[in-house]
């Protein structure tokens, strides 16, 4: 049920924010920055579901971290320019 999966990403506690990953590639298409990166081997699905690696594979730019009231901040500034936040 989506409330449960909700209630267990949401962290405990007033104030706590959490980082909404789906933001991360926008954040680092607008702004580098925003949106801290290393490069490494792409990863690989296997069967049980898990993620392997191989360093032989094409890298990809993986996001470790992100500046969320940067992200949020242009977001709903462009949102206001649009008239869609008040």
């Amino acid at each position: 049920m989506l409330a449960e999966r909700y209630a267990e990403y949401v962290p405990a506690g007033p104030g706590v924010s959490k980082v909404i990953w789906d933001l991360a590639a926008t954040g680092w298409v607008l702004d580098r920055a925003w949106a801290s990166t290393v490069l490494t081997p792409s990863p690989i699905l296997t069967n049980e579901l898990t993620w392997s690696r191989d360093a032989g594979r094409h890298v990809v730019a993986e996001v470790t971290a992100v500046e969320r009231d940067a992200i949020f901040g242009e977001l709903f500034k462009r949102l206001a320019l649009l008239g869609g936040c008040r």
